[in-house]
């Protein structure tokens, strides 16, 4: 190979083509040439970041900060790939480094914003979101930042003025649509001490067919024409009255702590499913992480039956029934977004429903022992569903409501085409991810 005059340029040009082998050589020999410069170190954890060895990268950017005068721009790129990473007390000390060594960019106080919220200095959080504003940058995911992190001082302040009474636990199920979360939410509400609340943004807001989304609810109009009742006690229920999810509507704080109370319960049970909707109503993060999937293949024919079965009901169009990629798109998106949510104080635990149906006795032991619940099977034959909203309305739930008993039973949704079940098993993303969750599952319940 030519010995370059300026190696460095040389492998600036090759990172800039797309060479990276060759950069990451010309980086090299620069170093033997230069070996107190730390450009180039820093571009060496950008070559190492493009080719996917974020630990290596982790350490040439810190080699170029331990040169005279230390690298500000490798503190730029370290902040940026330790935020990456979730790694979020060193993604802030890396950021406001970075500040202090002059490198004053937008990206930095994002970083700063969104990290400082995760690990709870939420006044820190908000002077970034306004040094934003500040810099005329600001973005609708910050501004979002900005209210949880007002709401959850909200939170703290009314928790520290009900301090004498005692805490309620919330354990959240999560997961994707249709994937048996209220009959697991009534069988954990049927323990002692244990409410199922169900799906709690039906308590304030209801499904808008025309708008195709959540909107507020109207309480002065009638029940049940309007708006979801409970599904135990229909509209002449006395606990999640009109008036009580009124005023959960209008101070949304602290919302699953009253909850819990009015159900007159020590740990609440609901199935939101969605990690935003939790991060939102909680920005505290005090929930456990209950994640309830089915494999990729066997939940996309339960949720292609549901959809079918909303278009002959006229709910949807035909549009909206979607084909097998967009229903992968929804199984990862809701399944990466969960996985993604920083973990509140207790572990996460993994469930697969087709495995507990196979064998519900072991897993239901497995799973109330590892949460810590009193109680056991005895409760299949006894049922106590309480006061709950929203969840399937399909005809398994109506005859578990009505025989307060459950036979489990494998999922009866009709198999996709040969072609679309080949399409799924191929999928590279959602194999990968229902292996992640498969190994989350297995923590708890081997097999």
């Amino acid at each position: 190979m030519k010995v370059l005059s300026d190696p460095r340029q040389a492998a600036v040009a090759a990172f800039k083509g797309g060479e990276d082998a060759l950069a990451l050589i010309l980086c090299e020999e620069a170093m033997v040439q230069s070996p107190g410069r730390p450009a180039p170190w820093r571009l060496k954890g950008q070559i190492l970041c493009r080719l996917g060895r974020g630990a290596s990268a982790v350490n040439a950017f810190k080699r170029a900060l331990r040169q005279e005068p230390p690298d500000a721009l490798a503190a730029f790129e370290l902040a940026i790939l330790l935020h990456a990473g979730a790694r979020r007390p060193m993604a802030i000390r890396m950021a406001r480094l970075a500040l202090a060594l002059g490198v004053d960019r937008p990206r930095l106080h994002v970083i700063l914003a969104t990290n400082l919220f995760y690990t709870g200095d939420l006044e820190g959080c908000i002077a970034e979101t306004r040094a934003l504003e500040a810099m005329g940058r600001s973005r609708p995911e910050i501004g979002e930042l900005e209210r949880l992190s007002r709401r959850a001082l909200d939170t703290r302040r009314r928790l520290a003025n009900t301090a004498d009474r005692p805490g309620v636990r919330h354990i959240a199920i999560l997961g994707a649509p249709y994937v048996g979360s209220t009959l697991l939410g009534i069988l954990l509400g049927s323990l002692p001490g244990v409410g199922y609340a169900g799906e709690t943004q039906s308590m304030t807001h209801r499904f808008d067919s025309v708008a195709q989304e959540l909107v507020p609810i109207d309480f002065g109009r009638p029940g049940p024409a309007h708006y979801n009742v409970c599904r135990c006690c229909r509209e002449a229920c006395e606990v999640l009255t009109p008036a009580f999810r009124a005023s959960l509507a209008a101070d949304p704080i602290c919302f699953y702590d009253r909850l819990g109370v009015r159900l007159s319960v020590e740990t609440l049970v609901t199935s939101d499913k969605v990690a935003s909707r939790l991060r939102s109503m909680d920005p505290l993060f005090r929930f456990e992480r209950l994640v309830l999937y089915k494999p990729p293949l066997t939940w996309a024919r339960s949720f292609a039956r549901q959809r079918r079965a909303l278009l002959d009901r006229g709910v949807i169009a035909t549009a909206d029934v979607g084909d097998v990629d967009s229903w992968l798109r929804t199984w990862i998106h809701s399944y990466e977004s969960i996985l993604r949510t920083p973990p509140p104080s207790s572990r996460m635990m993994v469930v697969n429903w087709d495995r507990f149906v196979h064998d519900p006795a072991v897993h239901f032991e497995r799973l109330t022992a590892a949460l810590h619940l009193a109680g056991d099977t005895s409760v299949f034959d006894a049922l106590k569903p309480g006061h709950f909203i929203g969840g399937n309305g399909g005809a398994d739930i109506r005859d578990v409501l009505a025989t307060r008993q459950v036979r489990f039973k494998p999922s009866s949704a009709p198999s996709l085409s040969e072609a679309e079940e080949a399409r799924i098993q191929a999928d590279p993303g959602a194999q990968a991810l229902a292996a992640r969750l498969d190994r989350r599952h297995r923590l708890i319940f081997g097999g």
